[in-house]
């Protein structure tokens, strides 16, 4: 199997297992689907993009310094894992980089955000080596849902405190 049948496989496992939890969520009689949000961080956030774009359940989608974002802009900028994984792999079939960046396409978050209805909060670090800024700017730019974007400028792709009382008082206000 090689690294398109890999990393397609992969990335429909892990967003069908956030369907699945959303179904799960929505057969409980205590929740109400109408103040439910999704959030994730790095791959996580990634993924929090694409399920709020997939699925019309989730009312807000908080998406922390998200990867599997704008899949080329990334590669081009990537000086750390995991987008060198996909470099590496082209450097070793160039044959295969048009049907390398097709497959990613299907799952690329900057394709994904027009069909996003949710009420999207998205954080982005300026010196993040992991996740380039700009390919979270593209993703953002693509939404055309009810968005924002908290700009962290010294932070790197880590875990950002100050971020989180903003994304608590952000949620309140969509998910109460």
């Amino acid at each position: 199997m090689d690294l398109n049948d890999r990393l397609a496989r992969r990335l429909q496992a892990l967003r069908s297992a956030q369907g699945l939890s959303l179904d799960a969520l929505a057969t409980r009689p205590e929740v109400d689907m109408k103040h439910v949000g999704v959030t994730g961080i790095s791959q996580g956030g990634g993924l929090t993009l694409a399920v709020s774009a997939l699925d019309p359940r989730p009312v807000a989608a908080m998406a922390d310094i998200p990867y599997l974002c704008h899949y080329e802009r990334a590669v081009d900028m990537a000086v750390v894992m995991p987008y060198l994984e996909i470099s590496d792999y082209i450097k070793l079939y160039p044959q295969r980089e048009r049907q390398v960046y097709r497959t990613l396409s299907y799952f690329d978050n900057m394709n994904l955000a027009p069909r996003n209805r949710s009420n999207v909060l998205m954080s982005v670090g300026l010196v993040d080596d992991c996740c380039p800024p700009s390919s979270i700017f593209a993703v953002y730019n693509h939404l055309t849902c009810n968005k924002d974007i908290k700009v962290y400028r010294y932070h790197k792709h880590e875990d950002i405190l100050a971020h989180w009382a903003e994304k608590f008082a952000w949620a309140k206000t969509y998910i109460g």
